[in-house]
């Protein structure tokens, strides 16, 4: 969903995230590092599908819908 949502404009979101320099395939990290990546992950992710219902936008047209609200 990350990888979807950062193709159609969705990149700052996910900072904090990347901030954490963790991903799935880190074995060399703790649990509890990757409980926080994946909490960090879920809440950015919750936060884009809001943003999309608020606005009932398709897929592409999040900075046109930003733009009107500026």
């Amino acid at each position: 969903m990350k990888k979807r949502f950062e193709k159609i404009g969705y990149v700052q979101e996910f900072n904090e995230y990347y901030k954490l320099d963790i991903s799935p395939v880190h074995v060399h990290k703790s649990k509890n590092e990757h409980k926080q990546a994946v909490s960090v992950l879920s809440n950015a992710l919750a936060v884009v599908v809001e943003e999309q219902s608020r606005y009932h936008t398709k897929p592409g047209k999040k900075e046109n819908e930003r733009e009107k609200e500026r």
